[in-house]
């Protein structure tokens, strides 16, 4: 499995204002979310890994601002790709800190195998547009779809060839913790590895 000639990109920019706090600072099993990524990112050996909108500096990795601002996540992943030393990169966002090396693993094999510009996860009937593999050079058709504003991601891919993995029984790894309920809920569903 090529991770090494792969950037791994963590969209971990955002406001955060549903949940009312940073959510790459939310903790489980005594790491915040943004190190549990890291770190399986890390093991699987990525190239290099990237942060959106992260403003703390974090060891064995470097933050990239958006250039354009206000655009939400195509905004980050505009910044992130043109920044990006690989031609591929896979990207998670910060609050999905349950999937697992396996399923990236599938992801990555499944982009290179088929060779299109992006390979995103579906499960149950959705697609998931921020957990998936997209060529680097996906920067260059981002850019007129948020040049004037920000835009929902799937806009930007309507312009790209897409591959759908789709993986069943998956649902609890892929979850988002956006929300304060969310959060909460997630930490009653896994009590014996509670956040301290």
């Amino acid at each position: 499995m090529e991770f090494n000639n792969c950037s791994l990109i963590i969209l971990a920019g955002g406001k955060s204002s549903r949940m009312g706090r940073n959510k790459a600072h939310l903790r489980w099993k005594a790491k915040c979310f943004l190190d549990i990524i890291i770190e399986k990112g890390k093991s699987l050996g990525f190239g290099e890994i990237i942060l959106s909108g992260h403003k703390a500096k974090v060891s064995d990795c470097f933050s990239v601002e958006d250039e354009l601002k206000e655009r939400g996540p195509l905004g980050g992943l505009h910044a992130c790709f043109k920044a990006a030393s690989f031609e591929d990169c896979f990207v998670i966002t910060v609050d999905s800190p349950l999937v697992s090396p396996d399923t990236m693993k599938k992801l990555l094999c499944e982009h290179i195998n088929c060779g299109n510009e992006v390979t995103l996860l579906k499960h149950e009937e959705k697609i998931e547009p921020l957990i998936g593999v997209y060529k680097r050079e996906f920067y260059r058709k981002i850019y007129p779809v948020i040049q004037k504003g920000s835009a929902p991601v799937f806009r930007a891919l309507d312009r790209a060839e897409v591959t759908i993995l789709e993986i069943e029984g998956i649902e609890k790894e892929i979850l988002n913790i956006n929300t304060k309920d969310a959060y909460e809920e997630f930490l009653k569903e896994n009590e014996n590895n509670r956040a301290v």
